[in-house]
């Protein structure tokens, strides 16, 4: 290149693209720890449920499961509104 050429290597680099996608890797990686967590824990509770309240309980657990998934998804949805 010719001292009299535009360099095409922009001299300051923009890493939000890059923090963007670090997060996307960290996001996934946190959703697929919480997933393997209840898929392991899931059924020995079930089962327990079961046990403890006749076969009803498994509905029981179904029941409290997604409650708890509702009010997390509400408390996350109003933080995503916080913010902006």
């Amino acid at each position: 290149m010719t001292s009299g050429e535009a360099s095409s290597v922009p001299s300051t680099y923009d890493y939000t693209a890059l923090v963007g996608l670090l997060t996307s890797y960290a996001d996934s990686s946190s959703v697929t720890i919480l997933f393997s967590i209840g898929g392991v824990s899931g059924p020995p509770i079930a089962s327990f449920a079961m046990t403890v309240l006749t076969p009803a309980g498994l509905f029981v657990f179904d029941c409290l499961t997604s409650i708890a998934l509702a009010f997390a998804a509400i408390r996350v949805r109003a933080a995503a509104e916080r913010v902006g």
